[in-house]
């Protein structure tokens, strides 16, 4: 997968859905991709994380996200805020 990723250009936008223990294929896929290849986002407001309470989603849930990214990775989750802004500064071309 890390071939195709850098062939083609393509990130993978990874959002609250991969929170939720019961997303197998998309934790599977998430250990696959490489982190230079990974943004981060989320759907607010409807979406949340799995175990936040509250019924409204906002972007200061996104470390969740870069939690389970980082746990299901085995990396420091430092690593992974750290490069996924940076994927996102050069997708968007800030």
């Amino acid at each position: 997968m890390e071939g195709e990723t850098k062939r083609y250009g393509i990130y993978a936008g990874i959002g609250d859905a991969v929170t939720y223990s019961e997303s197998s294929e998309l934790r599977d896929i998430v250990k696959r991709v490489p982190l230079e290849a990974i943004v981060l986002e989320n759907d607010s407001p409807y979406v949340i994380p799995e175990g936040i309470p509250g019924k409204r989603n906002t972007p200061l849930n996104i470390p969740y996200i870069a939690k389970v990214v980082a746990d299901l990775k085995g990396i420091d989750i430092k690593k992974v805020e750290r490069e996924t802004t940076m994927n996102a500064k050069r997708l968007y071309g800030i």
